[in-house]
């Protein structure tokens, strides 16, 4: 197992909890809301880093290029999931 391969996995994971962070604290009111979108353009920018426009197309929900199995679901959290697994 490379470097590259190490510090993609680190930034999915990065992206993960990232996008978990954003949820909760979209939901409680915990933090501003400029810690709460900071937490979502980082996740992102993790994201883009290790899946490419791939990743954000599969989050967003747009059809990839190649065929896949169709999600039913409606919540955009569970989006994050087929996106990160690609990574």
């Amino acid at each position: 197992m490379g470097a590259h391969t190490v510090f993609r996995g680190m930034l999915a994971g990065l992206a993960a909890i990232g996008f978990i962070l954003t949820f909760l604290f979209a939901r409680t009111g915990l933090v501003p809301p400029a810690v709460v979108v900071g937490f979502g353009v980082a996740s992102l920018i993790a994201l883009f880093a290790t899946g490419g426009r791939t990743a954000l197309r599969r989050l967003i929900g747009r059809p990839e290029p190649v065929d896949s199995p169709a999600d039913d679901s409606d919540w955009w959290l569970s989006q994050l999931e087929p996106a990160l697994e690609s990574s």
